[in-house]
C-alpha cells in the first residue's frame, strides 16, 4: 500500500493582496499600498513643476484657485514701454532706414533714450497722438485711443509696470500681435490718491516673449516691435484702458458701426467717430507713465513736504491729470447731447467764504475781482440707479451769478454728505469749468438719498432721491 503525504511537494504562489479586501476595505487596502502612493505624488509633482518651470508659479495658482491673485501684484512706478529710440538723422548719415533695417542694425552710438511726450509738440518718435488722426495726428483730432510710437522692427518693448498678462495673441482686425497687461493698485489717472486697475496694451508686434498669466516686472522685455496687423510701417501701437472698458484693447467704434454712416476705417478714425468713448475708456498712456506717480501710501507723505518748485515729474502729473479731465470731459459733452439740459435746482443758501479768487476778465484791472462764495451743484433731483448721472456744477459769486472768468489755485472737490456715490472726476481745476459750469459724473451706490458736498466751500447740493424708473 502506498502512503501520500499531506503536503504537496514543490512551490506554491499566495497573493499578498486579495482583491476582495479592496472591496471590503477600500481605505485601509490602499493605505497599505505605499507604491500607488508613490506614484500618484509624482505625477503630481511632475505636472506642478512642469507648469512652473513654464509659466511660473502665479499662472500655477490661477489655474488651482480658478482666478487672479491682485494682492500679489506691488505697485512700483512706472516706465516708458520703449527705453531706446535711434536718432533718426544720425542714423540717416550712416545710410540708416527706420522702414526697411531693424532694431539690431542701429549703431549703438545713435540710440538714444525715448524722448519724453509733450502735448502739442511734434517729435519724430511719435507718430499719432492720443485720440489723434491719420491726416493730423496731434491729441485730439480723431478716435486713435493709443500713441504710436516709430521705431525699427525688432525694438524692445517692455512692461510699463508690475501686473498680470492677459492675453498674448494675433488679432485678427488691425492690432496684430498684441500683448495685453493687467496693472491692480495703481494710482488712478484722475486722483492719485487713490488706486484702480489699468491695462496696457502693446500691438503689431514681431514677437511676444511672454504667456497668458505670466507675472512681470517694470521694465521687463514682453516683446519686439514689428509691423503686424493694420501699418503703414513698423512702431509700437502704445494703449492704456480703464478697467471698465467692454474689452481690451479697447476700440472706440466697430466696423459695422462705421459702414452704417458710410466710413472706411481711416475715415472713420480721422473723423473722431466715437471719440468721447475713447475718452471715457482709455486715457493718453505716454503722459500716464511719464507721471510716474509714487505709491498712495507715499504720495500722502510727500504732499506735507510739496514745495513751490515743479520737476519734470510733478510736471507729467499736471498734465496727466489734466488730460484726464479733458477726455472725461469730451465724453460728458457727448452725452450732454443725448441727455439734454438738466432741469436747474436750488442749492443750500448757506454761504461760506473762501480764499478763492476768480479774475472776472483776464488782463483786466488788478481790482476787477469778483469772489466764489457758493457752488451750485444742478441736477434733476433722482436717479434710478442703473447708470452714470450728469451733474452740472456752477461758480457762483458774491452777487448770485455765474463767474464766467475762473481763475483760482485749489481744486474743487466733491464728496457725498449723505448716501454713497463714486464720481467722475472727483475733482475739479480751473481747466475743467467752461465760463464758470463743469460737468461731472456721478454714479450712486445704493438706493439712499444723495446729497452732495462742494469742498472746500461745504455747499450742499439739493437731495437726489432713487426712483425705479
Amino acid at each position: 500500500m502506498a502512503l501520500k503525504h499531506k503536503k504537496r511537494i514543490g512551490f506554491s504562489s499566495t497573493p499578498l493582496h486579495r482583491g476582495k479586501d479592496f472591496v471590503r476595505y477600500p481605505f485601509e487596502y490602499l493605505r497599505q499600498r505605499s507604491s500607488f502612493w508613490i506614484a500618484a505624488l509624482s505625477l503630481i509633482a511632475f505636472v506642478a513643476g512642469n507648469m512652473v518651470g513654464q509659466h511660473g508659479w502665479y499662472a500655477f495658482w490661477r489655474s488651482v484657485w480658478g482666478g487672479y491673485e491682485d494682492h500679489l501684484i506691488v505697485y512700483t512706478g512706472t516706465v516708458a514701454p520703449i527705453e531706446a529710440v535711434p536718432d533718426y538723422e544720425a542714423w540717416a548719415r550712416y545710410g540708416g532706414d527706420w522702414q526697411e533695417n531693424t532694431y539690431r542694425q542701429v549703431p549703438v552710438s545713435v540710440l538714444t533714450p525715448l524722448p519724453p511726450y509733450r502735448v502739442g509738440e511734434e517729435n519724430d518718435a511719435y507718430s499719432m497722438g492720443h485720440l489723434g488722426s491719420y491726416e493730423h495726428i496731434q491729441d485730439g483730432t480723431g478716435s486713435h485711443p493709443g500713441v504710436d510710437i516709430r521705431v525699427p522692427e525688432g525694438t524692445p518693448v517692455v512692461a510699463i509696470a508690475n501686473g498680470i498678462v492677459e492675453q498674448v495673441r494675433e488679432d485678427g482686425g488691425g492690432f496684430g500681435k498684441l500683448v495685453v497687461i493687467r496693472h491692480p493698485h495703481v494710482p488712478d489717472p484722475l486722483d492719485a490718491t487713490k488706486t484702480t486697475v489699468l491695462h496696457s496694451v502693446y500691438a503689431h508686434l514681431n514677437a511676444q516673449l511672454v504667456s497668458e498669466g505670466q507675472v512681470v516686472q517694470k521694465g521687463e522685455k514682453i516683446g519686439l516691435s514689428g509691423k503686424t496687423g493694420f501699418v503703414t510701417g513698423p512702431h509700437l501701437h502704445f494703449q492704456i484702458d480703464r478697467d471698465d472698458a467692454p474689452w481690451h484693447p479697447y476700440w472706440p467704434f466697430t466696423m459695422q458701426e462705421a459702414r452704417l454712416v458710410g466710413l472706411d476705417f481711416v475715415r472713420a478714425v480721422d473723423r473722431g467717430f466715437h471719440r468721447e468713448r475713447g475718452a471715457l475708456y482709455t486715457i493718453h498712456p505716454m503722459l500716464y507713465v511719464q507721471a510716474n506717480d509714487k505709491p498712495v501710501e507715499q504720495k500722502i507723505i510727500a504732499l506735507v513736504h510739496e514745495t513751490e518748485s515743479q520737476s519734470s515729474r510733478e510736471y507729467a502729473q499736471t498734465l496727466t491729470r489734466r488730460d484726464g479731465r479733458r477726455s472725461v470731459r469730451l465724453a460728458r459733452a457727448y452725452y450732454a447731447k443725448r441727455v439734454g439740459v438738466v432741469a436747474t435746482t436750488k442749492t443750500s443758501p448757506q454761504i461760506v467764504r473762501t480764499e478763492l479768487v476768480a479774475s472776472l476778465e483776464e488782463g483786466g484791472s488788478e481790482e476787477s475781482h469778483n469772489t466764489i462764495t457758493n457752488i451750485n451743484v444742478v441736477h434733476d433731483g433722482k436717479f434710478s440707479g442703473r447708470g452714470w448721472e450728469r451733474l452740472e456744477v456752477q461758480l457762483v459769486g458774491d452777487d448770485g451769478a455765474i463767474v464766467r472768468s475762473v481763475r483760482f489755485t485749489r481744486d474743487i472737490a466733491l464728496r457725498t454728505a449723505y448716501g454713497e456715490a463714486e464720481f467722475r472726476p472727483q475733482s475739479l481745476s480751473p481747466l475743467d469749468f467752461q465760463s464758470g459750469i463743469a460737468y461731472v459724473y456721478m454714479l450712486p451706490r445704493g438706493h439712499r438719498t444723495v446729497v452732495i458736498r462742494s469742498e472746500p466751500f461745504g455747499s450742499l447740493s439739493e437731495p437726489m432721491k432713487y426712483q425705479n424708473e
